[in-house]
């Protein structure tokens, strides 16, 4: 049986998880997203997007100890339920809110760049959409990987490192993901994150 000081422990350790789930959700309501989003705000967005997960696993430690010793277990049960449907909702939001901003500055560059340029032979050709290329941690996948990522955002010389890194994080899968976890967001990581993963995945 867990002592009183443990049980006090848990329960702040889950209200901290809360507070920082509803930290999140005034974030996004505070966003004016009539405007749109300056980079900043994508940017912030993306971080605390990318820590919901680590909130959320806390939270299941705290509660899943929590539920063990519980005295009233329908009122944990309760506690668990208001916490995800919360976490899935704002979630859901945040990255709807991602997918709709990254596809918006997408548009506005490839906008900008047919500007400057002469009309195009194949104009009025529809060609197929390239779609971001993905990567789990598989081997024999690193090489189709690396050469379509190349070529569509790391020498893309109209993205920003900070775009790029965005791009890269979004790739990745699975244990592929977990070799950039520990690297903080920033403009100057974006080539440490790259040279990090190529230098796992070329080791022949």
């Amino acid at each position: 049986m867990a002592s009183a000081e443990e049980l006090k422990k848990l329960n702040v350790a889950r209200r901290i998880c809360k507070a920082q789930l509803t930290m999140f959700g005034k974030f996004i309501e505070n966003l004016d997203l009539d405007d749109g989003l300056s980079s900043t705000e994508i940017n912030q967005l993306v971080e605390r997007f990318n820590k919901l997960d680590t909130i959320f696993d806390k939270f299941e430690a705290a509660q899943s100890e929590l539920e063990l010793h519980a005295t009233d277990l329908d009122e944990e049960v309760n506690e668990r339920a208001e916490f995800e449907d919360r976490f899935y909702g704002l979630k859901a939001d945040g990255k709807d809110l991602l997918d709709k901003f990254s596809k918006a500055d997408r548009s506005a560059k490839v906008s900008n760049a047919n500007e400057s340029m002469p009309p195009s032979p194949l104009a009025g050709v529809k060609l197929p959409v390239i779609s971001l290329p993905t990567f789990s941690g598989d081997y024999k996948d690193w090489l189709g990987f690396r050469d379509t990522y190349v070529s569509l955002i790391h020498n893309n010389h109209s993205l920003n490192q900070i775009q790029k890194f965005h791009y890269l994080r979004a790739s990745l899968q699975g244990v592929a993901s977990q070799v950039l976890e520990t690297l903080e967001f920033t403009d100057n990581n974006y080539d440490v994150a790259w040279t990090t993963l190529s230098e796992r995945y070329n080791n022949t």
